[in-house]
């Protein structure tokens, strides 16, 4: 899917326990969306194909704003 869509942005897979303890994740697959000070902005636990168009618009939102 990530490379048929042209995602250009980083993408975690096979992420070790200790980072799944640190961000709670408790679905699979879980998304973190964080923003570039490192700050957790959005998570979505599961997949829902209903959510991609809100998901896809928060990764553009975090990805248009400015470097600080």
């Amino acid at each position: 899917w990530v490379q048929d869509s042209g995602v250009g942005y980083p993408i975690l897979r096979e992420v070790p326990e200790e980072t799944l303890k640190a961000y709670g994740v408790s679905a699979m697959p879980s998304a973190y969306l964080i923003d570039r000070t490192g700050r957790v902005r959005a998570v979505h636990a599961g997949f829902r194909a209903s959510q991609f168009k809100t998901v896809r618009k928060e990764i553009e939102n975090l990805l248009g704003e400015k470097q600080q």
